[in-house]
């Protein structure tokens, strides 16, 4: 009989061996952020989950953000099955409500049926943001309502925008 710890042990020794990649090709501080944002998609199979979760990195120009998102990035069909790299929306584009569009056209245009059960990449959260307090206020009401109603409706979002420090 096995236990879970030795069920584990290539899991282990397969981001053992990312992580160290990850630290030669690049850098410790981005290993840690791919770690991170690895464990937040491995929550995707926690049973149970009440809440969707959210990872913000924050960081400066030419801290790593796209090269963060693009080691994350859903490459492979087996990947793309829980994880969706978006990269340009606003937050009125989770949902649409457009009234001239089928359910199934709906279904490819909004976000939510797109990340339905997936993490959500995008390495940029400025096109959230305006200059004018009205579209400011908006936009954060939009946002954070998706994001409270994504565990009722099964959804699951991560925005991820890289926190590195530069050595």
């Amino acid at each position: 009989m096995t236990t879970n710890t030795e069920q584990l042990q290539p899991i282990k020794a397969v981001l053992d061996e990312v992580l160290a990649q990850v630290r030669e090709q690049y850098s410790d501080e981005l290993a840690k952020a791919v770690h991170a944002g690895l464990g937040v998609i491995a929550s995707l199979s926690l049973q149970r989950r009440d809440h969707c979760l959210v990872m913000i990195y924050e960081g400066g120009p030419g801290a790593g953000k796209s090269t963060a998102v693009r080691l994350l990035s859903p490459e492979r069909p087996e990947t793309r099955l829980v994880a969706e790299r978006i990269d340009s929306f606003t937050a009125a584009s989770f949902v649409s409500h457009a009234a001239n569009r089928s359910p199934e056209e709906l279904d490819k245009i909004d976000l939510l049926p797109r990340i339905k059960g997936k993490v959500m990449l995008t390495k940029e959260l400025s096109q959230l943001f305006s200059n004018e307090e009205k579209a400011l206020r908006v936009s954060f009401g939009t946002l954070t309502s998706v994001l409270q109603n994504c565990q009722r409706e099964g959804y699951f979002s991560m925005v991820e925008k890289p926190n590195l420090r530069r050595s």
